[in-house]
């Protein structure tokens, strides 16, 4: 694949780029996209395939919900941290001491925001 290939995934509004690997089969290529949110994704690829300028989206079928990984799991797998999702009900506080972030109620976050711990986003 030449390196004038760009993939990316929009989904809800943010867009991801997806490195493309080739695998032992010649030919074959694999990315690898997390959805950070339910809705209908939108691949685009363009660049130049065998000196012909190449330009696609792809519509697949809809995300469903997903279940919400923890704040530091949606980090660890490179989303930021103030685009963290938080399960129903809880909101999303920053950490004031370090790059990262919380869901909380909203109870415990004003109490964690008096004792100086966290900020909203």
């Amino acid at each position: 694949l030449d390196d004038t290939i760009n993939v990316t995934v929009t989904l809800d509004g943010k867009t991801s780029t997806v490195t493309m690997t080739e695998t032992e089969i010649d030919g074959i290529y694999h990315g690898e996209f997390t959805p950070h949110s339910a809705g209908f994704p939108v691949i685009h690829l363009s660049g130049m395939i065998n000196n012909s300028k190449v330009e696609l989206d792809m519509h697949p079928e809809e995300v469903e919900s997903i279940s919400i990984l923890p704040p530091l799991k949606q980090i660890d797998i490179g989303i930021e941290p103030s685009d963290v999702q938080c399960k129903e009900g809880l909101e999303l506080f920053m950490r004031i001491h370090e790059d990262s972030s919380i869901c909380a109620s909203s109870g415990l976050g004003q109490r964690l925001m008096e004792l100086g711990v966290v900020t909203h986003f």
